[in-house]
């Protein structure tokens, strides 16, 4: 059992593709291979995380002349996410535009096409809410927050979560509120 596999490393595989290999290849023997991971949560590439070992397990072990071929499962059903919150990602991880403002790499964009997968929410009820703003600059992206939590009062009914690129961005929110 491998979880989070998408924040695997390279070298990290490497130790373990030959005894994984060795499962795919001895049929006779009853053991398993289970991978967990979802390349869009891949956000450890700067430690070396490579989220195409997934496809290339799959494409090495779901040959036909495998003893024991891979056998595949995507999970498309979030239990954790209002429907809100996977339409946006949806929307956001589908759009070729969009990703292409931030990936100016074509093979890269290929790549996530190829191994991205649309996600529903199996918890209908729940409630969430998406919002992305755009400010002039950094002082009134700052005022425009302070400002909205204030009025909103979320916290009051739930969480709120503040998603921010760096640990030097989520110390300055922090400070911030």
């Amino acid at each position: 059992l491998l979880d989070e596999f998408q924040d695997t490393r390279r070298p990290q595989w490497q130790v373990r593709a030959p005894l994984i290999g060795e499962l795919f290849h001895d049929a006779d023997t009853p053991r398993s291979f289970y991978c967990v991971g979802d390349p869009k949560q891949s956000i450890y590439s700067w430690r070396g995380g490579d989220r195409r070992l997934f496809r290339e397990i799959e494409d090495r072990y779901s040959q036909p002349d495998c003893p024991r071929p891979l056998q595949p499962d995507s999970l498309a059903h979030s239990y954790r996410c209002a429907p809100a919150v996977i339409d946006f990602v949806n929307a956001l991880f589908s759009d070729r535009k969009a990703l292409a403002h931030y990936e100016d790499n074509e093979n890269a964009l290929a790549s996530w096409e190829k191994d991205w997968t649309p996600q529903e929410s199996a918890v209908e009820d729940l409630q969430g809410r998406v919002e992305c703003r755009g400010a002039a600059d950094d002082e009134e992206r700052d005022r425009q927050l302070v400002a909205d939590l204030k009025a909103r009062r979320d916290w009051e009914h739930g969480t709120v979560g503040l998603l921010c690129r760096t640990n030097q961005h989520a110390n300055h929110f922090t400070r911030l509120l």
